[in-house]
């Protein structure tokens, strides 16, 4: 975790003390969070100890196995584009309704996204050697998990001071 403090003086008197805990590990941030806030909120000048992280959102993570969508002539990309067009659905067709374009898609109902069992089924077209497709189930060529996903991301802007060294005769 990198650390970082920021001492402001606030308008009523008081200061205010500001703790960064940064780092890529979700569960491992929000872990040290709760135990940071629940050793400062014993002490007793210190009041108002909250966790900037907003509530995580669920997410669904797939990660591929190489070997075996290699072993098929599929890669991340064509997995990656295959598994969004289900979820996002591509353009069907545009039609207009009382002068307004409406673009119609084809995907999978919200219901849907929930059900493991269904986005694992989700059928990969994989390039066979005569030119014909063979359609892959998700599932042979990843694992899907769903956890939590952070519901905000919270940038900062890092500048770093140059130094160069200077020699004296």
């Amino acid at each position: 975790a990198q650390v970082h403090f920021d001492i402001a003086s606030q308008v009523s008197g008081g200061n205010k003390v500001e703790l960064e805990i940064n780092g890529f590990d979700q569960q491992t941030l929000i872990t040290l969070a709760s135990k940071v806030r629940k050793q400062l909120s014993a002490m007793p000048d210190i009041t108002d100890v909250v966790i900037h992280q907003g509530n995580p959102e669920p997410e669904i993570q797939i990660h591929i196995l190489h070997d075996k969508a290699g072993a098929y002539g599929l890669n991340a990309t064509q997995i990656a584009e295959a598994v969004r067009s289900r979820i996002t659905g591509p353009l069907a067709t545009e039609y207009i309704d009382n002068g307004k374009e409406v673009s119609l898609r084809v995907r999978l109902q919200e219901k849907d996204l929930k059900d493991p069992a269904l986005l694992e089924n989700i059928l990969l077209p994989a390039p066979l050697r005569d030119g014909q497709q063979a359609m892959v189930p998700l599932s042979e060529v990843s694992t899907t998990t769903f956890t939590q996903g952070m519901a905000e991301i919270h940038r900062k802007a890092v500048s770093y001071t140059h130094l160069r060294a200077h020699e004296t005769v």
